[in-house]
């Protein structure tokens, strides 16, 4: 369930930032950190 979770917040993220053209990680890594634990996020999102 957490990797369902973690898809949807990706998709909502790469959804705002495609209509706004930031934002991806304004959202991403919030809504991320409340699923996974922050030392897996940040390699996740910066690679």
């Amino acid at each position: 369930m957490t990797m369902v979770y973690g898809w949807l917040i990706v998709l909502i993220a790469s959804i705002a930032q495609g209509l706004t053209g930031f934002g991806f990680a304004l959202i991403a890594v919030p809504l991320l950190s409340l699923v996974l634990p922050f030392n897996q996020i940040v390699p996740m999102l910066s690679a």
